[in-house]
């Protein structure tokens, strides 16, 4: 039961301001759609570029103790990302 409070907690997360940039902008409709789009799959396409680096995820023969830490924080950042998207797309279709 915890395991699914906690994936429905982490997709409002992720698909609010999705659903914010696309139903509220001022901007055209097919630029809200592309930001919506975007701010959805960011953290996937975050997460996906942080595996590809064998020093951030861990992976590398010889990696530091550093870098891991580094890709930790970035994985933690996706959760960030969509809404520093949705404050972009509020600024743009404020002008």
């Amino acid at each position: 039961m915890l395991r699914l409070v906690a994936a429905v907690v982490a997709v409002a997360l992720l698909a609010l301001p999705a659903i914010l940039i696309a139903a509220r902008s001022p901007l055209p409709a097919g630029a809200r759609l592309l930001l919506s789009a975007f701010a959805f799959l960011s953290p996937l396409l975050m997460i996906w570029a942080i595996h590809l680096v064998p020093a951030l995820n861990g992976e590398a023969p010889d990696h530091s103790a550093f870098w891991r830490g580094v890709g930790i924080l970035l994985s933690v950042a996706t959760l960030i990302v969509p809404w520093l998207i949705y404050a972009v797309a509020r600024d743009r279709g404020a002008r």
